[in-house]
């Protein structure tokens, strides 16, 4: 939205693949609660972009969809990117956070604009789809 008032560059990708994951992980698969479960991805960036979101969601087998979302102001530039990042599953009663055991499946999306947005200048750029499981 903020390339529509101008206050952001546009370098719309105009290619038909303009980023994709290259290598994923996520460690350990299983794990009880008290696990911290580690989310390593790299991507690249073939063509430059304009102002991006790389955006992270959770979704539990029963409950509501935990996410997180990064602005990329300047855009991407064409390269390697990783993200890392690590999620521990313990419930904390006093915030009302409760992991259920199950299968978590999980999304990270590479945007240029803002991911999901229906203004223009955005895309998703690359989709990645994961999973890991609480056991009892």
């Amino acid at each position: 939205m903020c390339q529509e008032i101008k206050i952001c560059p546009v370098h719309d990708c105009e290619a038909t693949t303009c980023a994709k994951f290259v290598d994923t992980s996520i460690i350990p698969q299983n794990g009880p609660k008290g696990t911290t479960f580690s989310f390593d991805q790299v991507f690249q960036i073939l063509e430059q972009t304009g102002t991006g979101t790389i955006e992270f969601q959770v979704a539990p087998p029963q409950g509501q969809i935990l996410g997180a979302e990064q602005l990329v102001a300047e855009g991407f530039a064409p390269g390697t990117y990783e993200i890392r990042f690590s999620l521990r599953v313990e419930d904390n009663p006093e915030k009302k956070i409760h992991f259920p055991t199950g299968v978590y499946k999980t999304q990270t999306a590479v945007c240029q604009g803002l991911c999901g947005s229906h203004h223009s200048h955005t895309r998703t750029l690359a989709l990645y789809n994961g999973n890991f499981t609480v056991t009892a």
